[in-house]
């Protein structure tokens, strides 16, 4: 296990008081931003990096699996501090944000670590951005699609027990986690099964006329967009948006999850005030508030 002594020592502020959460002002502060414009820094993914370093978040493993151009995209893992051989564990893979344009895994190496110290297998992949590769988004969901499936093939040696593998991501990286119990696969072979639960960070799950990004995604809206897709097998989900995110408005969160409810399932949404899209990822409250709430819902789910 990849676990330097500085994670070792982190891992004692997890535990320290009693439990991982109620140690986070302690043992995770976020590292003050240079340069900050509107409260966000100038450089976030930068900022992100700098912030999981401070607190020895490092991934355990990395996997690759073949993306929609045949390129290879990593797949970071993060594993229990303490995992026992052999053991199986709930899964959760989570997908960064960045509008399809940019991004990386590192924007949730904080919260991986202590969702896997708290007894879980986190999965964080890479996939299409369009300032990498000049793909679309139609092309990210692809990769979604395809790193779910990996990851669930990859079930017993990632030691995750696959009918328990929940799915969670920001902003369009909350786009690919909902499609992933809503939308057709886009590939035959691209979806062995639907998460069995999914934790939402400020996600983008209208893409309709009226929604974000509608303009990338019009030709092909209504097998993208998560708001028009839901089903009866739709997973508990669990919303964390702030109430002044200009990006995705609390309604939309809201019709979301009546929809959801109308087709039989649970789903909430958790305001956060005076906050802003992507607050959760350079405000102390915000990371601390976010994680607590999204490690009770996963807690909650599989009494850990």
């Amino acid at each position: 296990m990849i676990h330097s002594l500085v994670t070792s020592l982190t891992k004692a502020c997890w535990i320290m008081l009693g439990s991982f959460v109620s140690a986070l002002p302690a043992c995770a502060q976020v590292p003050p931003a240079a340069d900050l414009a509107s409260g966000r820094p100038a450089d976030i993914w930068r900022f992100l990096e700098e912030a999981a370093a401070s607190m020895g978040a490092a991934p355990d493993q990395s996997l690759d699996y073949t993306g929609i151009k045949g390129q290879s995209h990593r797949i970071e893992i993060f594993r229990p501090a303490d995992a026992v051989p052999g053991e199986r564990y709930p899964g959760l893979v989570l997908f960064h944000g960045g509008a399809w344009r940019e991004g990386s895994p590192v924007q949730f190496y904080r919260q991986a670590r202590v969702i896997a110290d708290a007894g879980f297998v986190v999965a964080l992949p890479e996939y299409s951005i369009s300032d990498e590769d000049a793909s679309t988004p139609h092309d990210a969901l692809v990769d979604a699609f395809r790193a779910w499936s990996f990851v669930h093939l990859s079930a017993p040696a990632l030691n995750i027990d696959p009918a328990r593998i929940y799915a969670g991501g920001a902003s369009a990286g909350g786009q690919l986690a909902a499609a992933l119990a809503t939308v057709p696969p886009p590939e035959p072979t691209t979806r062995l099964t639907s998460p069995a639960r999914l934790v939402l960070f400020n996600p983008v799950i209208d893409n309709g006329p009226d929604g974000y990004g509608y303009s990338r995604v019009k030709d092909y809206w209504q097998d993208f967009s998560p708001l028009h897709n839901i089903g009866a097998d739709h997973p508990p989900t669990v919303i964390l948006l702030g109430d002044s995110d200009r990006l995705i408005p609390v309604a939309t969160a809201e019709a979301y999850c009546v929809q959801v409810r109308l087709a039989g399932s649970d789903c909430s949404v958790k305001i956060y005030d005076n906050a802003g899209h992507a607050w959760f990822n350079h405000d102390q409250a915000g990371y601390e508030g976010t994680l607590r709430d999204a490690l009770d819902f996963l807690r909650s789910i599989d009494g850990r």
